[in-house]
């Protein structure tokens, strides 16, 4: 089996819990629920990217990181939902993140991360939908890639695969650890920092 097979296949129950938990299909969403989200996800969006940068010299194995982090679109939409911008350091941060100990982790944290933008997609037109919520608030984040964002997708995809070789368990591993340690988080769930 290859290693999107086995990452699809095994972090399948975990993906599945998270979506359950934010159950975005599921209820109204009100512009206080909804930049709520957007912190939560600034939360562990931006300690986990920190992480990621660190653990691999992406520019020399021809990886565009900067463009897919994630951080930057969260800070506009919170922004645009009246936060301001000195106050968005002062947000909580999640310290229960996945080991990022090199490259191979940080391939599986960004299977999660960058899976999540086709799921974007769908969330941008139900969210767009709701009464007074498209009116108040904006979407970089759940649009991140736009029209781009399958194009996105097969560009990680052939490069997950082919920087892969030798480091399979551990992909996969940070993956499945990537959406228990996101759900907690989301779920208002922390470790105290040690």
């Amino acid at each position: 089996m290859n290693l999107l097979t086995r990452l699809k296949e095994q972090t399948r129950p975990y993906h599945d819990a998270v979506e359950r938990q934010l159950g975005v299909f599921d209820r109204p969403w009100s512009v206080e629920q909804y930049h709520a989200l957007l912190r939560r996800f600034l939360g562990y969006y931006d300690p986990l990217e920190i992480r990621i940068t660190a653990a691999a010299d992406w520019p020399a194995l021809g990886f565009d990181w900067p463009r897919r982090r994630k951080t930057p679109l969260l800070e506009r939409d919170l922004i645009s939902a009246g936060d301001r911008p000195d106050g968005l350091a002062a947000l909580a941060r999640c310290t229960n993140l996945p080991a990022v100990d090199g490259r191979s982790h940080a391939l599986g944290c960004l299977y999660v991360l960058e899976g999540a933008t086709l799921g974007g997609q769908l969330i941008v037109r139900h969210l767009s939908q709701l009464p007074g919520l498209a009116d108040e608030v904006t979407f970089s984040f759940f649009s991140s890639y736009g029209a781009e964002v399958s194009a996105m997708w097969r560009e990680f995809r052939e490069f997950l695969s082919a920087q892969a070789e030798g480091g399979n368990e551990a992909i996969v591993g940070a993956a499945c650890e990537t959406f228990t340690s996101m759900g907690q988080w989301l779920d208002g769930g922390r470790t105290p920092e040690s």
